[in-house]
């Protein structure tokens, strides 16, 4: 994880560093014989108790790509109640102002995220929140994309919900076309400058619908999270 430090005088974030890298950080650990934090949910008293100087806001504890994210949502916001969610490894899915702390984070696939859903019950909580929303934005890896069509997790969907997939075209098929749009990701990307525009017009002047889940991974480090 990139860890960003924050301008005390204008509130915005900095590029980061590596937690691996940061020597302060690790010596806490030190401190507190506990190695750096991963999946390890169940230690996060132990954890929180020796961190208290880097718990933060989930929003605002991630770098490099996902500032992409958060700006984007802070933009919805402006015209409509706009929700970020973020799919997180140690955390399952967090919302944006849940404090959390540094973590090394690791890359996605089945397994992992087998255990995420095990752990911290992440399609029912997905299900549970897009429920409130008219739109759904999902902002996540391909593997993540294939999990939830391998659960058939879109099916349950309120029929009434507009989903906003930026993910490979090829798995256009696996959507119903009537209520979901497939826009294609380029590079490492969430959402990109282009499909930003071509759809923020849509979304800001819709009067009808104005409630906006977004769902993100954390993009620190750009595997997984």
């Amino acid at each position: 994880m990139i860890f960003p430090e924050i301008n005390r005088r204008t509130g915005k974030l900095g590029k980061g560093i590596g937690i691996t890298s940061d020597q302060d950080f690790k010596q806490t650990l030190r401190k507190n014989n506990l190695p750096i934090p991963t999946m390890d949910y169940e230690n996060e008293i132990k954890y929180k108790e020796a961190l208290e100087e880097y718990i933060r806001p989930a929003k605002t504890m991630f770098a490099g790509s996902f500032s992409e994210v958060r700006d984007f949502n802070e933009r919805l916001n402006r015209t409509m109640d706009s929700k970020l969610y973020i799919l997180s490894t140690r955390y399952g899915l967090t919302s944006e102002n849940e404090k959390i702390i540094p973590y090394e984070t690791t890359p996605f696939n089945s397994n992992i995220l087998d255990q995420m859903n095990k752990k911290h019950n992440i399609l029912r909580k997905m299900t549970k929140l897009s429920a409130d929303a008219d739109y759904l934005i999902l902002l996540l890896p391909r593997s993540c994309i294939e999990y939830l069509i391998s659960h058939r997790w879109h099916q349950d969907l309120p029929s009434y919900l507009k989903i906003v997939a930026v993910t490979s075209p090829s798995l256009e098929k696996d959507f119903n076309s009537e209520t979901t749009v497939i826009l294609p990701r380029v590079g490492v990307a969430r959402i990109g400058k282009k499909n930003r525009e071509k759809y923020w017009t849509s979304w800001s002047e819709n009067n009808g619908q104005k409630h906006c889940q977004t769902i993100g991974r954390t993009a620190g480090w750009c595997k997984g999270y």
